[in-house]
């Protein structure tokens, strides 16, 4: 309990120390740049969410704060502490489950100040050192890894992508116990992904 109170006051003063409450001109550089308003319209004209939907159940579909994931189990808390620690001002993901099988995409917001190439960098680091693999994909810009059998979750294998797109850093990712499926699940996946959202080249 103490350590999990730790953790969301550290996490909380974090995305405090990166975002500010709004109201201090002097945080500006961490904000995330908005886009012009239409004069004939009162809201802002934004792109669609750059992220499909994948085959499967919703079992999440959640935007926000990296805060609000700290209890969802979906994101580890070192990836949510890398994430707060590298700039990222916002999280959004979309989670489907099929027979055992999880498909997921995820948008990681880097704030203006920050590398959105750092924070794709420093993920793909962070699955290396877990024991993930480099793995093959004819989709420019994007670095894929994968891992199977793992020592702490044997039977399961696991695809994870990330690509740079805008201030965006995305993430496709495909994890389950049905071996070949997974990988072909994957994908499936960061093609129709990539397909409509394309890498920076």
């Amino acid at each position: 309990m103490a350590g999990t109170l730790l953790l969301l006051v550290g996490i909380a003063a974090g995305g405090y120390a990166a975002w500010g409450d709004g109201s201090d001109p002097i945080l500006a550089e961490y904000h995330v740049t908005e886009p012009d308003l239409d004069p004939r319209r009162p809201e802002p004209i934004t792109p669609p969410d750059p992220l499909v939907t994948p085959q499967g159940k919703v079992v999440q579909d959640e935007t926000g704060r990296p805060p609000v994931f700290l209890d969802g189990g979906a994101l580890t808390e070192a990836e949510l502490r890398l994430l707060v620690r590298a700039g990222t001002a916002q999280i959004q993901t979309i989670i489907t489950r099929d027979h055992g099988l999880t498909r997921a995409v995820w948008r990681f917001t880097v704030r203006d100040s920050s590398s959105p190439e750092r924070v794709r960098d420093l993920l793909d680091e962070h699955y290396d050192k877990g024991g993930y693999h480099p793995s093959s994909t004819q989709e420019g810009g994007v670095l894929v890894r994968h891992i199977a059998d793992p020592a702490d979750q044997r039977g399961v294998s696991a695809y994870r992508a990330h690509y740079v797109r805008g201030r965006d850093v995305l993430r496709v990712e495909s994890y389950g116990r049905q071996g070949s499926t997974v990988g072909e699940a994957f994908y499936q996946l960061l093609r129709a992904q990539t397909k409509q959202f394309p890498a920076d080249r």
